[in-house]
């Protein structure tokens, strides 16, 4: 994996900075396309996950994850961490073009919580809550079994 793969976005008018790979082990050896980190105006942090589809040819899947800590977000993996199901925007534009858009929602993510309900369950969830659910989904918060 190149330096250059993995983004942290802050702020819409920041330029992305680039992270060492070497200084997260949990992002050795992934088949990432690109893995984004951002920050909402919530505060909430989210890792947005491209990767590529290696039995299917330019087919790629996007994967969400939400902490309400930046720490949480950075080891990997943390109980502190839950999927998000997000939409990607349904018009024909090019996969680079709709990981911004959804980056932007995320960056946004007060307003998108008002068109999404996942992303407003997630803001709206303490962390001490986040252990116990599974992901955030259009029809309520999936939790933990047991």
């Amino acid at each position: 994996m190149h330096q250059m793969d993995v983004l942290l976005v802050t702020s819409p008018t920041a330029s992305a900075l680039p992270l060492n790979p070497a200084l997260h082990p949990w992002l050795q050896g992934t088949p990432h396309v690109a893995l984004l980190l951002v920050r909402g105006a919530s505060g909430r942090y989210y890792r947005v996950a491209v990767y590529a589809e290696p039995t299917v040819p330019a087919q790629h899947a996007v994967v969400v994850d939400g902490a309400t800590r930046h720490t949480d977000i950075m080891e990997g993996w943390s109980p502190h961490i839950v999927d998000i199901e997000v939409c990607l925007d349904e018009q024909q534009a090019p996969l680079p073009t709709k990981v911004v858009r959804l980056v932007e929602r995320l960056m946004d993510d007060r307003m998108t919580a008002m068109r999404e309900p996942n992303i407003a369950q997630f803001i709206a969830a303490s962390r001490d809550q986040l252990p116990h659910i599974v992901s955030f989904t259009n029809d309520g918060p999936e939790r933990v079994e047991g």
